[in-house]
């Protein structure tokens, strides 16, 4: 059982193009949250022939 809403053809393409848009838009946030959260963690990473300073 499909929900989506339908749209007629004259919307559709406008209603894909907001959707991708709010798309990006998370994963661009996702990886702004990803990258600060690599960072903090990348503190504890080190060669294992190093000793861990933490």
């Amino acid at each position: 059982m499909n929900d989506d809403p339908v749209f007629c053809t004259r919307c559709q393409p406008h209603v894909n193009e907001a959707i991708r848009t709010a798309q990006a838009e998370q994963q661009r946030r996702d990886a702004e949250i990803a990258r600060g959260k690599w960072r903090e963690l990348s503190k504890h990473f080190h060669s294992p022939h190093t000793v861990c300073r933490e």
